[in-house]
């Protein structure tokens, strides 16, 4: 019997008392809570800098390269340093810098009046001094009686309001007209885009928004402000408008549309109030020429006056093509007739001296 117990027992555990219950305190209730706090936030986080990140760089990942800005060529401050407004878009231009003195002309454009000489360094012309020749004082002379005839039939309207048939008239009696206004040594020069100033009615749904805006009116503002002092010193201050092409009325309206522009530049520059602008005004000898007595670039290399255009591309064009004029090397047909157009959609603004007139 004793022996059937002690086999039975190799197949049954002995008895084994229940464990004692664990105790859970207070402590440990916070410090669970404080872990799964702690996985929480971790996990917001990781999840939070994936979206962040992915978020960032996703776009740059898939998008396709930026491409150029887009540009009007009409307005000054289109494109940045070293760009150029072609075709509607800035695109990068080795040469889109202006010389300094004494800079390699290679390295940047040499604005004209300033020349590249035989050693290929941008200098300032020197300047000559240049007083009033007795045949200058005596054309200023002609000019001053035939603005009385002409103001006076044109019914007390500004000499540039003259039938272009009467400018032609007194012109073919100056044939040196150009030369002769060469003479005074104080005036600068404006050069417009095409089409600009617009005329009220002219393909007014094709042209582009309002000009000038601010920023290509301050381009020409800034140039009257360096010629400031020899302005408002003149005795008389003529201001000549020219258009580039275009029927015989249309192009004396575009002449006569930029003569206004200039005598406002001058006025909004030169004065402060009513008063100033009034007597300034009496001064202005106004010519509007239409596409008459066009300007030849051989003529026009030899201004020295300062010469001012709608922003630093179209500058920068016309000094390229002058200055491969000045060194022997002929410009191509297009650029050719591309800066002939250019310098003839302008305002010659020319300062008279006391010495070159008789009278008030």
């Amino acid at each position: 019997m004793s022996d059937r117990k002690t086999w039975l027992s190799m197949f049954t555990s002995p008895t084994v008392a229940a464990p004692p219950p664990i105790g859970v305190t207070a402590a440990d209730r916070a410090a669970v809570r404080l872990v799964y706090a702690l996985f929480l936030t971790m996990t917001a986080f990781v999840a939070l800098s994936l979206y962040v990140g992915f978020s960032f760089l996703a776009p740059r990942l898939h998008a396709a390269p930026a491409g150029p800005r887009g540009c009007r060529e009409d307005l000054a401050g289109q494109c940045g340093e070293g760009e150029v407004c072609s075709d509607g878009l800035c695109l990068p231009d080795p040469k889109a810098r202006d010389c300094a003195d004494g800079d390699p002309c290679g390295e940047c454009t040499c604005i004209y009046p300033m020349s590249c000489g035989d050693e290929q360094v941008c200098r300032a012309r020197p300047t000559t001094p240049r007083g009033c020749s007795p045949k200058a004082a005596e054309f200023v002379k002609e000019m001053l009686a035939y603005q009385v005839q002409c103001v006076a039939s044109a019914g007390g309207q500004e000499l540039s309001n003259c039938p272009t048939t009467n400018v032609k008239d007194f012109l073919l009696s100056h044939e040196k007209f150009d030369a002769l206004l060469q003479e005074f040594p104080i005036g600068l020069i404006f050069l417009f885009p095409n089409g600009q100033p617009g005329l009220a009615g002219l393909d007014a749904e094709a042209r582009p928004a309002a000009w000038p805006d601010e920023t290509t009116r301050q381009f020409y503002r800034a140039a009257i402000d360096e010629q400031a002092r020899g302005l408002l010193a003149a005795r008389h201050v003529v201001i000549v408008g020219r258009a580039s092409k275009g029927n015989t009325a249309a192009s004396f309206a575009y002449a006569q549309a930029r003569v206004r522009f200039a005598r406002n530049a001058l006025l909004d520059a030169l004065t402060d109030n009513p008063v100033q602008r009034g007597e300034l005004a009496k001064k202005f000898i106004e010519f509007a020429l239409g596409a008459e007595r066009p300007l030849s670039l051989e003529f026009f290399l030899l201004n020295q006056q300062p010469v001012v255009s709608w922003n630093n591309d179209s500058r920068r064009e016309l000094s390229r093509v002058l200055e491969a004029l000045r060194a022997n090397a002929a410009p191509n047909r297009t650029d050719r007739r591309g800066a002939e157009e250019m310098i003839n959609r302008s305002v010659a603004i020319l300062a008279i001296p006391p010495e070159c007139t008789d009278g008030p």
